[in-house]
């Protein structure tokens, strides 16, 4: 018997749509995870005195 490759899902956006939502959150918060961060109160400063 040939093993298949599975290589797509379909899923019921009305039905899962929060849940697809989350997961791809949760993908998309995994690929930052190596990236620089700054400080809350950096953000708000620079963009208080707009750079």
């Amino acid at each position: 018997m040939k093993m298949v490759k599975k290589t797509a899902v379909v899923i019921d956006i009305q039905t899962y749509g929060e849940e697809l939502e989350d997961f791809l959150d949760g993908l998309e918060v995994e690929s930052r995870q190596d990236e620089l961060r700054e400080d809350f109160d950096t953000v708000i400063e620079r963009i208080r005195v707009g750079v």
